[in-house]
């Protein structure tokens, strides 16, 4: 089998070209919990190279589009048999205002690969299967918790407030940032966009790192740095 849509739910892999995977439920569920098991990564997708789709839907856990990358390294000679597996977790819908439209301009990306497999954007009939399964519910995220591996924790409204009052100089009224990142655990990405958004408003051009500097607490600082760099890399910003 390789989807289930009964009392289990929804589970399916699909190639880059659209076409679903054939595997087993145990399989998918380890690709689920992003094991990095290469040699079943191998086994399912016939050896085959490139960037793949999972979607779940299943009860008692929250959906997903996870991007899996099966990359077969270069050279690609018969005495190089090095592969890695990756994966991008845009597309877990872990947070109440996750929207399938805020993932997409990464997805539909092509990157300049030679193996057009390795580069192909996400085909339109995984994005209409997204749409029908994937959004947001209470439950447990599938495998490891994305915000362990992706997120950082700011500091408490009132900190945050009292310093971007100082460093602003009184001059902007901070209370809708606040309440989307302040006091919490959350994705890098999220704490990007918002802090992009709230620039751009407020014509705050190039304060950008001031101010996540301020949101979250200084032991935290390296790991945003280096989070950041991370998902600059993912989606091939400079």
């Amino acid at each position: 089998m390789s989807e289930s849509t009964d009392e289990f739910g929804y589970l399916a892999l699909f190639d880059p070209e659209g076409n679903q995977v054939e595997a087993s439920r145990e399989d998918l569920l380890s690709i689920e919990a992003q094991s990095f098991d290469k040699a079943l990564h191998r086994r399912v997708t016939g050896d085959r190279s490139g960037r793949y789709w999972l979607i779940s839907d299943r009860p008692g856990f929250r959906s997903m589009l996870l991007e899996v990358n099966i990359f077969r390294c270069y050279p690609r000679t018969p005495d190089n048999d090095d592969w890695s597996i990756g994966y991008g977790v845009n597309g877990v819908a872990d947070y109440p205002h996750w929207t399938l439209d805020g993932c997409l301009q990464h997805f539909r990306r092509r990157d300049g690969d030679p193996d057009p497999w390795d580069g192909a954007p996400i085909p339109e009939n995984v994005i209409e299967l997204a749409r029908q399964h994937v959004t947001f519910r209470a439950g447990r995220t599938p495998g490891p918790d994305p915000l362990d591996l992706h997120g950082v924790r700011t500091c408490d409204a009132a900190e945050i407030r009292e310093r971007l009052t100082e460093f602003l100089e009184g001059t902007v009224d901070p209370t809708e940032l606040l309440r989307q990142v302040a006091g919490k655990r959350i994705a890098v990405f999220e704490l990007l966009l918002a802090v992009t958004f709230f620039c751009g408003e407020h014509e705050l051009d190039g304060k950008e790192d001031d101010i996540l500097n301020i949101l979250v607490p200084e032991n935290q600082h390296e790991r945003l740095a280096e989070l950041a760099q991370n998902l600059a890399d993912q989606l091939g910003s400079e």
